[in-house]
């Protein structure tokens, strides 16, 4: 085998950059397929599926809700904690939060229903929005959060028509 042969083989249809080592302006490197979809404003399906996924498991009626109540507590339950930065980019592009509690359980000390209920409790009472993503909220979230929440949002499968683009 030659190498352009291997090359091709490993590489496939898309051809490298002119200079792969410093692509100094990403029109350059636009034969990339990622770099196409990016420079023609498509985003990455890992930057998209969260806020894709959290709409449609607020719908119409909680997202309307979420934007325009105040002193709101919204708790996330999502299927693993790999989800939990997206969802919460997610929740901040929809709407100002004060305070987002993110709580995986990996710090065994801060992630427990005891630590946090102060200041959630004091954001509350003060009419602000927060809100608390987890892949398991009882287990991890402060209990103030869990009990007062106003909005339970379970993050589920996404279902096609969602994906595709087409509206129900």
């Amino acid at each position: 085998m030659t190498r352009q042969t291997i090359e091709s083989r490993i590489l496939g249809k898309r051809r490298p950059p002119a200079d792969p080592i410093d692509v100094e302006f990403p029109v350059e490197a636009a034969d990339d397929t990622y770099v196409a979809a990016c420079l023609n404003g498509l985003r990455p399906a890992r930057d998209v599926l969260p806020t894709v996924a959290l709409a449609e498991a607020l719908g119409p009626a909680g997202l309307r809700r979420l934007r325009e109540a105040d002193g709101i507590a919204v708790v996330v339950e999502v299927p693993s904690p790999d989800w939990i930065p997206g969802i919460e980019l997610a929740l901040r592009s929809l709407t100002d939060f004060a305070h987002i509690c993110c709580r995986s359980g990996a710090s065994r000390t801060q992630d427990r229903p005891t630590e946090g209920n102060e200041k959630v409790g004091r954001l509350l009472s003060d009419g602000a929005r927060v809100a608390g993503v987890s892949q398991s909220p009882a287990r991890y979230l402060p209990a103030t959060l869990v009990a007062s929440a106003d909005l339970y949002v379970r993050i589920g499968p996404i279902s096609w028509p969602t994906c595709a683009g087409r509206r129900r």
